[in-house]
């Protein structure tokens, strides 16, 4: 005979034996039947009887594994490409000396704010509750026109502490593919932004606001292409800049590296530069190309040249 379980159902449902078969059957000892019993019984009971409290007391505290580290909570990506965006086009909307430039563009940063506020007040994730005061700090200093040398740096520092909050990584888990990069950009991006990058493609004429011209010299000051990952993620609010959620990560990651590959020159000059050490991937994913000529500030305008191609156009190998 056997059990099976019947379909659908979570009942057991006894089977008999098909007719027409004889069971062949052992009488077993019944000594030896018995000792079985018993050693099976006193085997269970050793393995599975609770401990004494004494012994409890001496085997100690049961030990823990290391719990899985939480994950960040959904929309913190988000929250960080706008905070960049913030940061990088704050400029446009208010003057040095704190008064508004743009209507346009201070509504766009004042929505920009309210949408992060909005997202980190409304965070269910207990570590988000000291971000979202401040975060409403920057909007009152947004709404009073607070200068960019004092408000970005405040933008920045938020942005910091929500990376350290939820430990997000900044930078691609593979070394990204410029040209499948490149490839990506003509299918995407060349018929807004030019087939070079200039902002000149065939639709930005009926665009508003136009295409960035990613040779600009203000592009180079802000856009890094972890920012770019980000807008080519979730795009621009109130722009023709969509987002290409639909592209795998690594596709995001080969389209931004690229991006930033069209500033430089495709051939880089072959000459020595000594004594400068080759930022990591994860280093060239967050900086700019302002920050990273800062650093050869003391080098030649050609050898400061050739190197930022160079790491533009040829990625290095090491990951972080």
């Amino acid at each position: 005979m056997w059990v099976a379980w019947s379909e659908g159902s979570s009942r057991e449902v006894y089977t008999p034996p098909a007719r027409g078969r004889r069971a062949v059957a052992r009488e077993p000892n019944s000594v030896m039947s018995g000792w079985l019993c018993v050693s099976i019984a006193c085997a269970l009971w050793l393995r599975f009887a609770p401990l004494a409290p004494a012994e409890v007391a001496a085997s100690g505290p049961a030990p823990v594994e290391d719990a899985a580290p939480a994950l960040p909570p959904p929309g913190m990506d988000r929250v960080l490409g706008w905070l960049q965006y913030v940061a990088g086009d704050y400029a446009a909307a208010v003057t040095p000396e704190g008064r508004r430039l743009s209507d346009e563009e201070f509504e766009e940063q004042l929505g920009l704010l309210e949408r992060i506020a909005a997202t980190l007040c409304e965070c269910r994730d207990t570590r988000a509750r000291p971000l979202c005061g401040r975060v409403h700090d920057l909007v009152d200093e947004a709404r009073m026109h607070a200068p960019p040398a004092v408000f970005v740096p405040h933008v920045q520092r938020l942005h910091a502490e929500v990376v350290r909050t939820f430990d997000i990584r900044l930078a691609p888990r593979i070394r990204p593919s410029l040209a499948a990069g490149r490839l990506l950009y003509k299918e995407s991006c060349a018929t807004c932004h030019g087939e070079d990058g200039r902002g000149d493609g065939p639709r930005a004429a009926a665009l508003e606001p136009r295409p960035s011209d990613f040779h600009a010299a203000h592009v180079g000051e802000r856009l890094s292409p972890y920012q770019a990952f980000n807008v080519l993620t979730h795009g621009i609010p109130g722009t023709a800049m969509a987002g290409f959620e639909t592209l795998e990560e690594h596709e995001r990651w080969d389209l931004a590296f690229w991006v930033l590959a069209l500033r430089h020159p495709a051939v880089v000059p072959a000459i020595a530069v000594e004594g400068v050490p080759e930022p990591s991937l994860a280093e060239l994913a967050r900086t700019t190309d302002a920050a990273l000529a800062a650093r050869l500030a003391d080098r030649s305008p050609t050898e400061r040249a050739t190197l930022l191609a160079r790491w533009r156009r040829v990625l290095p190998q090491r990951l972080e």
